[in-house]
């Protein structure tokens, strides 16, 4: 597989600056519309603390298909917090994404951090940048590693 790189001209994504649902929409809808897997209920959380810091993981989908979320947050400065998503089973695409939600004022503001994604096809490639515009309403712009 092929191993690229999203890059963004602006930090935040346009489709839900005030939490991760974009991220969870997105997801939510490349997984159905490409792989008919429902990823929308969450389970086999787990919370561990270690020196202040909470870190929450959950896996989404089936045993075969899906993502696991992690989520990072410092338990003395609750200002932002750290997400990480990780595809599993997908025939022909892999996603490594990690992203930032930064307190601003009552609510947390979305920023993209990092995607990595692995393409196996030309096909898998269209698909998520199709799906990528529908939900965040640009283009994406994948640069190779």
């Amino acid at each position: 597989m092929t191993g690229w790189v999203l890059k963004l001209d602006r930090p935040f994504l346009a489709a839900n600056p005030e939490s991760d649902a974009g991220a969870t929409t997105f997801l939510r809808v490349l997984f159905q519309e490409v792989y008919g897997v429902d990823v929308s209920v969450c389970t086999d959380r787990v919370e561990t603390y270690h020196e202040g810091i909470e870190e929450v993981s959950e896996r989404c989908g089936t045993d075969e298909m899906g993502y696991l979320r992690t989520s990072f947050q410092d338990m003395d400065d609750r200002s932002e917090y750290r997400v990480a998503i990780l595809t599993y089973g997908l025939p022909d695409l892999e996603m490594q994404w990690s992203y930032y939600l930064i307190k601003s004022g009552y609510a947390y503001r979305f920023c993209h951090g990092h995607l990595r994604v692995f393409f196996g096809t030309e096909i898998s490639q269209y698909q998520l940048a199709t799906i990528w515009k529908q939900v965040f309403h640009f283009e994406p712009n994948f640069q190779r590693e």
